[in-house]
């Protein structure tokens, strides 16, 4: 592999890697900009968990024999036009990145099927907020800039907040005992969050 490509144009394990970040992406794009319910929805989904597990395994096979850039294999370096604010979309994995990037793919693959096969209320939102959840957390441990490190980490945490909407309620109920909102909601509130609990745990969604 040669060290002065730009992703992701060339079909290089590069290439790959950038791929593997965007896939999860492109499919929440697809997901809230078509509409996509139903099959088309889950079909979507399923190959924006699919790819990237493919995509990270292949990469770790061939991690050992891969050419390295200041110690990162699978660099790559894709210019978006701002070189005056130092800003690059640079990926690249090593000893450390790896099992974290490769985890991180397992572990989206799996939530991501679970969640294809449940009966959650708004389904399509719900897969939308994993995937780009997934993307986050998988740009995550592949960026190299600064910028992007920290880009990706918030995006990772904002689905997170959604999903976890209801709980931080709950907390914030609790912690504002005294004021009229939360003794307007109070323990209707926190039962209906204890039920829905329940009936997760119970594995009737």
């Amino acid at each position: 592999m040669n060290e002065g490509f730009t992703c992701p144009i060339s079909l290089t394990h590069s290439a790959l890697l950038f791929w593997t970040v965007a896939t999860p992406l492109a499919a929440a794009v697809v997901l809230m900009l078509g509409s996509l319910k139903g099959n088309a929805a889950r079909l979507v989904s399923a190959l924006g968990f699919t790819l990237p597990l493919l995509g990270a395994l292949v990469l770790a096979c061939n991690f050992g024999e891969a050419h390295r850039v200041a110690g990162y294999a699978f660099y790559c370096n894709a210019q978006l036009g701002l070189p005056a604010a130092g800003i690059a979309l640079k990926l690249g994995l090593n000893g450390i990145s790896l099992p974290l990037f490769v985890m991180a793919a397992i572990v989206a693959f799996a939530a991501g099927i679970y969640a294809i096969g449940g009966k959650q209320e708004r389904q399509p939102l719900y897969l939308t907020l994993l995937l780009v959840m997934s993307g986050g957390l998988l740009g995550l441990f592949a960026s190299i800039d600064l910028f992007f490190f920290y880009f990706f980490h918030e995006l990772a945490l904002i689905p997170t907040f959604i999903m976890m909407r209801r709980i931080q309620l709950t907390a914030w109920v609790a912690s504002h005992a005294e004021t009229p909102t939360a003794q307007a909601m109070g323990e209707a509130y926190v039962a209906g969050t204890v039920e829905l609990a329940r009936r997760f745990v119970a594995g009737n969604r």
